[in-house]
């Protein structure tokens, strides 16, 4: 059974940890610490299973334990709509500056990537070889500006399948004027694709080869090439 006590008042210093710097009532807020106490189940992986970067593990129940953790609430203080209140607090839009619906929004995933750094980094922590390095990104001009292919994809870095065996545009930078850090993937028509790739299976052979260099490179882990390569495999490329 899990209980809620508070609000939590005293301490050491007379106040909560990471409290706000300003007074909240000046806002027509208020704020108040909580614990929250019970027991919870403990799980771990089962034998020969490993942390995967998209969350998917094979876990088992283990003997509950014990937990206490904190709550700091902040919350209106006023019998007003909160809907309105968040919006003028938090998320105003400012006069004038225009937000547009995302164009070709970013489809290219670093996910693998990083659930490869993190399996050589707690492999380094580990007294494990260092992780692999990696090329850079290439820079040319003045000021400097990524270099890109004749596809507009970014020359040098780390190689996705994506980027080896292209089937679109891919840009992490911006849009002028538009306040967004997602990037943007535009892809490409029909026709392209087939001056790319005579066949379907001349895709998957370009995709795949890239696919083990990202693995020979460290950049991709084994379980994440299986899952790329079943979804190339179900593309409709060209």
């Amino acid at each position: 059974m899990t209980k809620l006590s508070g609000p939590i008042e005293g301490g050491t210093h007379g106040w909560a940890f990471s409290k706000s710097l300003r007074d909240p009532a000046e806002l027509g807020y208020t704020e108040a610490e909580f614990f929250l106490a019970g027991e919870a189940t403990r799980y771990a992986l089962t034998h020969g299973s490993d942390y995967a970067f998209d969350g998917v593990w094979h876990a088992e129940e283990r003997d509950p334990s014990p937990f206490c953790t904190r709550l700091l609430v902040r919350r209106s203080g006023a019998a007003e709509d909160a809907t309105l209140r968040q919006r003028r607090d938090f998320g105003a839009q400012p006069p004038g500056l225009a937000m547009p619906g995302v164009e070709n929004p970013n489809t290219l995933s670093f996910g693998p990537v990083a659930d490869a750094a993190l399996h050589h980094v707690q492999g380094w922590i580990n007294g494990g070889p260092p992780p692999p390095s990696q090329a850079r990104v290439e820079f040319a001009g003045e000021p400097s500006v990524i270099v890109r292919d004749e596809h507009e994809n970014a020359l040098g870095g780390i190689r996705l399948p994506d980027l080896a065996a292209p089937t679109g545009s891919h840009r992490g930078a911006s849009k002028e004027g538009v306040p967004d850090l997602s990037g943007s993937s535009t892809p490409f028509s029909g026709e392209k694709l087939r001056e790319l790739y005579r066949d379907h299976e001349g895709y998957l052979a370009q995709f795949e080869a890239a696919v083990r260099h990202g693995v020979s490179e460290g950049f991709l882990l084994p379980r994440a090439a299986e899952r790329l390569r079943a979804e190339a495999a179900a593309a409709p490329i060209p």
